[in-house]
């Protein structure tokens, strides 16, 4: 009984598989599989007891076993070179209808295929009498002894996969179908090479022109712009350059030192009162004049003094 199932199971399966596969491939390329099996189920039943004979004699294994080997090599071999062969030949790209198509062609096909290896196990290999594990399963019985049932049902399956086919077929458009005659002659012209557009050339004005530019440049009007106050900071004025320390330079103070370096006593170290300030005068004016007294005072105090005769 599990021996049943499991083969049962196995041919479901396979049934199974072989449907996206035809999906996948089109319906085109499932009828070349299909005739390849079917040519090969002939090939097989017309020679496979004389290629299965010669086998067993050359290589001494049981003649059934040798010419159920042949019969199935037989059909595989033809389906691969008519199935996969024979559609690398043209380009082909199916459309919805046409995988449906191929769909129910690759499961009319594997049908075929595996109800024709239980009947070769079954000749070939027992006999002719079918053994227990196929006649006790509901699916290998189906396709072994009621194999020319499902031959019939096959033929319907293709007939009405057939109809669908030519009423979901993909049609050329009346574009394609109406395509305007080319003319031979002009067929036969040879296509015109476009010129090349010229390169630009830069030139460089001449001596009057570039006269006559100058002069349009020198007689241009002048475009005065528009001073705005809230944009733009205001110009310093001359009291604003003067203040702070930009008359700090020695040649804005006057020359006349102060009283204590006119006399000449003063000693180094000793605290020396500074010049009176000019009354009106600003602050800066006063330091620098303090300093150039200071100055002076210094140097004159570094001098030698002079000895007096006795």
């Amino acid at each position: 009984m599990l021996e049943t199932l499991a083969l049962d199971s196995l041919l479901i399966l396979i049934l199974l598989l072989l449907i996206p596969i035809g999906m996948y491939r089109g319906g085109l390329r499932e009828v070349c599989s299909a005739a390849g099996v079917l040519l090969g189920l002939l090939v097989a039943m017309q020679w496979s007891d004389r290629w299965g004979g010669w086998l067993a004699g050359a290589t001494g294994i049981d003649d059934g076993v040798a010419r159920f080997a042949v019969a199935v090599a037989t059909i595989v071999v033809f389906a691969g070179l008519l199935g996969y062969g024979a559609t690398s030949s043209f380009a082909y790209s199916p459309g919805p209808g046409g995988r449906v198509f191929g769909g129910l062609i690759a499961l009319a096909s594997g049908v075929v295929f595996l109800g024709a290896v239980i009947q070769f196990v079954a000749t070939y290999l027992y006999e002719g009498v079918y053994p227990d594990i196929i006649r006790d399963g509901y699916v290998s019985r189906t396709l072994s002894i009621g194999f020319d049932w499902v031959l019939l049902i096959v033929a319907g399956l293709v007939l009405v996969a057939t109809l669908f086919g030519t009423v979901v077929r993909e049609r050329d458009t009346e574009q394609t179908a109406f395509e305007l005659h080319r003319d031979p002659v002009a067929a036969r012209r040879p296509a015109t090479v476009p010129t090349l557009a010229p390169e630009p050339v830069t030139l460089e004005p001449t001596a009057t022109e570039r006269a006559e530019q100058e002069m349009l440049g020198a007689t241009a009007a002048v475009k005065i712009r528009e001073v705005r106050h809230w944009e733009e900071p205001t110009p310093p004025t001359i009291q604003d350059l003067q203040s702070g320390w930009s008359r700090t330079w020695p040649g804005s103070v006057t020359s006349e030192p102060p009283k204590s370096a006119r006399s000449g006593r003063g000693r180094r170290g000793n605290n020396v009162p500074s010049a009176k300030r000019k009354s009106g005068g600003s602050p800066d004016e006063a330091v620098i004049r303090d300093w150039l007294a200071e100055d002076q005072e210094t140097l004159r105090s570094r001098l030698p003094r002079p000895v007096d005769d006795e």
